[in-house]
């Protein structure tokens, strides 16, 4: 597993080939190791059980307590960056490198702008209530990316009454059991009237496929590895959506370019490293020309470019102090700040307005 784990670190890239050698040197060594290591100590004539467990235990203790020392110090990088780095990329990690280490958090006011990670008796009691005070609703649906968007918009607070339901790694052509898709398409017709819209938003990643036909892959950000759009999965999401729109509004809300750059590397902090991955600016460029093709064909629901509104260049990473994303493709806690206004402006030129929607709204 060490041997795994190092390769993806070096390689930054989930390529078979490469993996599958690993593999193969992992077995070379555990019959080193069987040979050279474990028969010796079985024939060991001072071995006894006592001795081997006190032996095995000590060392896996030393190994826990390693383990947990380089968790505490977040793997060294104090010192890393101290010692490991030039001026100009040790000042960017000690400015920015924090937003990587932390994850966005869940917001709910409390009251009628909040999110679930699934469509539950919970959820509709709640959702229920707070249509009878403030009309209809804006339900946003989709995976981790999805659950970007509702804070982004949260943070402005511009609408009373905004819900998300989002989990990662839900998407429509591939639903886990936890999943809601299926149980939304007959909550949307019952409740339809209580909604405005559903935005229904999906990481663009899992609509490209690397050189061994695999999605969301770190291998296809790489130049020279060739990609492909999986526009098989685009029409899968296409025919939910369509049966989605049968009961209420339905927007598909496109991808934004991700970062697909490694933060958690100190060195990519350097001046010459902290910008987009131009790979993925390209690949998302040709994506979004892909679903705006797939929008102008007689779908039932409406497709809104972010990609449009965004605009992301190499520059796009690090905006004044905020580095946007907090890893290779999720916007950072102020990311979500900076970007909720342009994502704003994308729905509002679909016509959803800032604002609840009253109840009797055309």
């Amino acid at each position: 597993y060490p041997l795994l784990s190092f390769t993806r670190h070096l390689t930054e890239a989930e390529d078979l080939r490469i993996l599958g050698a690993v593999s193969l040197l992992s077995l070379a060594l555990a019959w080193l190791s069987w040979k050279y290591v474990e028969n010796p100590i079985r024939a060991w004539r001072g071995a006894s059980n006592a001795r081997v467990y006190a032996a095995s235990g000590a060392a896996a203790a030393c190994l826990c307590a390693m383990g947990l020392t380089g968790v505490s110090l977040d793997g060294f990088s104090a010192h890393y960056a101290r010692y490991r780095l030039d001026s100009a990329t040790r000042a960017n990690f000690e400015l920015l490198g924090h937003h990587a280490k932390r994850d966005p958090q869940e917001l709910d006011d409390g009251a009628c702008a909040f999110h679930q990670d699934v469509l539950d008796a919970k959820f509709e009691k709640r959702f229920t209530e707070c249509a009878a005070r403030h009309g209809r609703a804006i339900v946003l649906i989709g995976d981790s990316h999805a659950f970007n968007i509702y804070n982004a918009l949260y943070k402005r607070r511009d609408r009373s009454f905004q819900v998300a339901i989002t989990m990662g790694g839900c998407r429509p052509y591939r639903e886990r059991a936890k999943c809601s898709y299926q149980t939304l398409i007959p909550f949307a017709a019952k409740h339809g009237k209580a909604i405005e819209a559903i935005v229904f938003h999906m990481s663009g990643g899992h609509l490209i496929y690397d050189h061994l036909n695999n999605e969301d892959s770190a291998a296809a950000f790489v130049a020279g590895n060739g990609y492909a759009i999986a526009k098989d999965n685009i029409g899968a999401v296409s025919d939910y959506l369509n049966a989605l729109a049968a009961g209420a509004r339905v927007i598909w809300l496109g991808p934004y370019a991700e970062a697909r750059v490694n933060l958690r590397d100190p060195l990519n902090y350097s001046p010459g490293r902290l910008h987009f991955n131009p790979v993925s600016l390209a690949l998302f460029g040709h994506l979004e020309s892909e679903l705006k093709g797939m929008a102008g064909h007689g779908q039932a629901f409406q497709y809104v470019s972010l990609w449009d509104q965004l605009r992301f260049n190499s520059q796009s990473l690090v905006i004044g102090d905020c580095l946007t994303f907090h890893d290779e493709d999720h916007f950072s806690a102020c990311g979500e700040q900076i970007f909720g206004e342009p994502i704003a402006r994308a729905l509002q030129g679909a016509g959803i307005a800032s604002g609840p929607a009253p109840a009797d709204s055309p």
